[in-house]
Parts: structure tokens; C-alpha cells; sequence
């Protein structure tokens, strides 16, 4: 085994160093600056192809935290490149310390390539925004390609709000997402299982139900006829039921004659109050108009107006009842 070779040498500042070199092919390589000053410095200089002299590595004590290692690739240059094989792992080795890429602000955008994904993440520094799966966004500071999965007991929040109750973040809907309902089996707002929820079977749910009748006409004062005009149509929403259609009425006396005719209902309701029916009537030939209000004794719609004629009229009628 061969001696290791020892320089001695004097710094600018008067304080003496060694250098050694072992020579022993079994042992590391030592180059070690050992100077009076606390911050010795070992810097490798090399010649570029134009015959510049640059400054590739410089080893050193952080001019700032005593005791603390820095190395510096191509200080001073404008541009350095660093290309490690295998495994690359950056360790402070010291709890509370944050690693930083990229600490001068440049546009410079760093890429995370996967097996099959280009940008597995990507981070563009002009953009300042994050990418999973392509390119950044300067609308968002986040965007995502692809399916994104959150976890069972996971939340959305806004500001510290939980998005789930009022707002599917995914889908831009208002609904709860994966919040159980029961209609026989559970589900969620897309459906669950697959099943189709019936809304009427929820508890305190708004039904719509949309339908058509013929309703059953009782001339109760100033009629000698009347008869439907077509099917009438209703939609039931809730409690609150909407009727519309047309008869035709040919009264009995004119003159401005008070003139009543009983409309029955597509819904049965127990009436108790005039009110509990609101609508109107109009002749479209006399231009005669009429109210409707609810019969709280046969629980019927009834329609009454003033006849100016004892011609046949045709009327078109819609009003409003609540199921009681």
C-alpha cells in the first residue's frame, strides 16, 4: 500500500492548508482544504471549448449557517446542467428545513416522467401552476388529465367548507354525492347501484306528476249547455295541482246574467275555503272574462262570470288547487 501524498500551501488571507491525496486505490480519494479560516473553500476549474476558464463545482461552508455544507455546480454561470445515474436522493437530514428548486424565480418548468405519462407531474414556473397528466394551465392553478378518485370518509372543502352536501364538485351538479337515500336499496345522487330512484318514495319529496282528464261539467245556474273541448291537462307538483283546458257554454239568459259552472277535479281535495282554488276564465269570442274559486261543499272548481249573450261560448280556463 502506498503512502498518501500531503501539499502544504499558504491561503490569500496568510493561513495555511493541506491537501491529501491518498494513493491507495483501495481507499476513497481525499481531497480535503484545511485553512485556518473556518471557511475554507475547494472550488475545480476547467476550460470550456472556447477556452473560457469556468468554475464547474465549488465546495464550502454556507456563508450564512455556520457548520452547514454547500455545494455550488456553476456558480457564477449563467447556465449548468447536473445528470445523475441511479437512484438520486436529496436528504437535509435535518427536521424543519425546506428543500427549494428553483429559489430565483426563473421561468423554468420541471417535469415528473412516469412509465407511460410524459407529465406525470408538471410544474411550469412561467405559468406558476401544477399539472398531473399534461400541460399547465394560467387559468388554474391546478389541473388534472384524467380520473381523479377521493377516497371513502373524503371531503371537498372551500375555504373550510364541505362541498359534499351542496355541490358535486365532478359533475357540476347541485346534489349530495355518495350520501345514502333509501328507496328499497341505497343510492347515490348518479343513481348508486344503477337503479332508478323513485322521487315520489323519498320522504317530504316534491312529486311531479303530469297527466290528462276529462272532467265532469254540472251547470249550476244561468246554463241550458255546456260540454268539454278536447282533454284537459294537469301537473301536480308537490301539493299545489295546475288544471287547464276549454269547455263550451251556451247560457241560458244574457244581459250581464250571473252564470255558474261546476268543474270537477283530476285530484281529489277536501276544499274548506273559497281560496283553496284560484283561476280564470276567458270567452274568446265575447272577450268575457270569469273567476274560478274552489266549491267547498262538492269540492269542485266553479267558474262565474256575467253572460252577455245567450250564444254558445268557448272558454279557456286555468287555475290552481291544493290536495288538502
Amino acid at each position: 500500500m502506498s503512502s498518501p501524498s500531503w501539499f502544504n500551501f499558504e491561503d490569500a488571507s496568510g493561513g495555511f492548508g493541506t491537501i491529501n491525496i491518498a494513493a491507495d486505490p483501495n481507499n476513497d480519494f481525499e481531497f480535503v482544504n484545511i485553512a485556518t479560516s473556518p471557511k475554507g473553500t475547494i472550488s475545480f476549474f476547467i476550460k470550456d471549448t472556447a477556452g473560457n476558464v469556468r468554475r464547474p463545482l465549488r465546495i464550502l461552508e454556507d456563508p450564512a449557517y455556520a457548520n452547514v455544507l454547500q455545494v455550488d455546480i456553476g456558480p457564477g454561470s449563467t447556465s449548468s446542467k447536473l445528470s445523475l445515474g441511479g437512484e438520486v436522493v436529496i436528504w437535509a437530514q435535518k427536521d424543519g428545513v425546506e428543500t427549494v428548486f428553483n429559489d430565483g424565480g426563473y421561468d423554468v418548468d420541471h417535469r415528473w416522467e412516469g412509465a407511460n405519462d410524459s407529465k406525470l407531474l408538471f410544474l411550469d414556473g412561467g405559468l406558476d401552476a401544477v399539472s398531473i397528466g399534461g400541460v399547465a394551465s394560467s387559468s388554474y392553478k391546478f389541473s388534472v388529465y384524467g380520473d381523479v378518485n377521493l377516497s371513502a370518509g373524503s371531503d371537498y372543502y372551500r375555504n373550510g367548507v364541505s362541498l359534499s352536501d351542496a355541490f358535486d364538485a365532478l359533475n357540476g351538479v347541485y346534489a349530495p354525492i355518495s350520501k345514502g337515500v333509501t328507496n328499497g336499496d341505497s343510492h347515490n345522487h348518479l343513481g348508486g347501484d344503477g337503479g332508478t330512484i323513485a322521487y315520489s318514495s323519498l320522504s317530504g319529496a316534491q312529486t311531479q306528476t303530469p297527466g290528462t282528464y276529462t272532467p265532469t261539467l254540472v251547470n249550476v245556474a244561468n246554463i241550458s249547455s255546456s260540454g268539454v273541448l278536447g282533454t284537459f291537462k294537469y301537473s301536480r307538483l308537490g301539493n299545489i295541482v295546475t288544471v287547464s283546458g276549454a269547455v263550451s257554454i251556451t247560457p241560458t239568459a244574457g244581459g250581464s246574467t250571473a252564470t255558474t259552472l261546476r268543474i270537477s277535479l283530476p285530484i281529489a281535495s277536501a276544499f274548506t275555503d273559497g281560496r283553496d282554488s284560484n283561476g280564470n276564465g276567458t270567452a274568446y269570442l265575447t272577450n268575457t272574462a270569469g273567476s274560478i274559486t274552489a266549491d267547498t261543499t262538492n269540492d269542485d272548481a266553479t267558474l262565474a262570470f256575467l253572460s252577455p249573450t245567450t250564444s254558445a261560448m268557448g272558454w279557456r280556463l286555468i287555475f290552481q288547487y291544493e290536495v288538502l
